[in-house]
């Protein structure tokens, strides 16, 4: 197929833009999706940081009512059952979250327990509490989750205390400032998991691949091995002065989606820009073309001996003064 001129400057310029727009499309697609996925993930970061600083306030005040209610009994062990049981309602008053609380005075051979919601406290023999003295720190509990504190005096253990959570109220509580695409684990540092409520069962089986060990602020990408189900974000924060961290995750689609989104934006505005460009390559070809098309068939027309020849070409430029020469060649032959 001969290669016309406009042929030539379509092939040398076109291509060349095709090229250049190609590459730039697969970067700016890249470049969109790297973007979003960062700050994506920062995000995400950012959120678990900022729920793991507000468990670690709410449960921070657990230790802290365990360790007031020990100072009453050390203050005075003699005190009567009514003010300890004045004791432990301030206590839950002060601790909104604790679902319980419990004094136990070995010296005494009595104790007490008040629940929140319960219209009195009840009294608590010393013998109750032995399995709290041999369990002290955190103790998953079931549904409940217990913080024990024994009471030395002198070196001598002559008591225990301790305070309830409801896990349900703590997972509540996360959910106060939860973004809805977000799920939130709360463990123990030795992987002990806080069964979560109202939680699908594909991210309760994610939380058994939550590394100990990683580091937090670090995204990991998990998944059940299923092509079928989607895979998920996963970020731990780990809560200052407790052995607890919260684990973030989210699905990965909640971030494809609007990265799909934008660079179907961006594929179509480049796509718009070299249609564009085209289009105006072949306008400036043809203006161009054109009257050459018409100086070639006045020559050809001379060639054959028909020398009145009138090229249609008015424009000021030199084609126009070549189409003047033609017709004056023509008109002197």
């Amino acid at each position: 197929m001969q290669l016309t001129i406009r042929r030539k400057m379509i092939l040398f310029t076109v291509l060349p833009v095709i090229v250049v727009f190609s590459a730039l499309f697969a970067l700016g697609i890249s470049h969109v999706r790297t973007h979003l996925t960062h700050n994506a993930q920062i995000r995400l970061v950012e959120h678990a940081h900022h729920q793991a600083a507000r468990l670690e306030l709410t449960l921070s005040q657990i230790p802290l009512l365990a360790q007031s209610l020990g100072d009453l009994v050390l203050a005075d062990s003699g005190q009567p059952q009514t003010l300890i049981y004045a004791h432990l309602i301030d206590g839950l008053r002060r601790t909104p979250l604790a679902a319980g609380a419990a004094i136990i005075n070995h010296e005494a051979g009595r104790g007490a327990v008040m629940r929140r919601g319960e219209p009195s406290g009840r009294q608590l023999p010393a013998t109750e509490g032995l399995d709290v003295q041999l369990t002290a720190g955190w103790k998953l509990d079931g549904s409940l989750l217990r913080f024990s504190r024994p009471i030395y005096r002198h070196g001598e253990h002559i008591g225990d205390t301790w305070v309830e959570l409801q896990i349900g109220d703590i997972y509540a509580e996360l959910r106060r400032q939860q973004i809805r695409t977000l799920f939130l684990l709360v463990s123990h540092d030795d992987g002990t998991l806080l069964a979560p409520v109202r939680v699908p069962a594909q991210i309760t089986a994610l939380a058994t691949k939550i590394p100990l060990e990683s580091a937090t602020d670090r995204v990991h990408t998990v998944g059940d091995g299923n092509p079928e189900t989607p895979n998920y974000w996963m970020v731990s924060a780990d809560l200052r002065d407790l052995p607890w961290r919260i684990t973030a995750l989210t699905p990965t689609e909640t971030v494809v989606r609007p990265a799909r989104q934008e660079a179907i934006v961006v594929a179509g505005a480049l796509t718009m820009a070299l249609l564009l460009i085209v289009g105006i390559i072949s306008s400036v070809a043809r203006r161009i073309t054109r009257p050459l098309a018409s100086l070639n068939q006045s020559v050809q027309q001379i060639a054959g001996g028909d020398f009145n020849v009138a090229p249609q070409v008015s424009s000021n430029d030199e084609l126009g003064g070549l189409a003047t020469a033609i017709r004056r060649m023509g008109r002197h032959i």
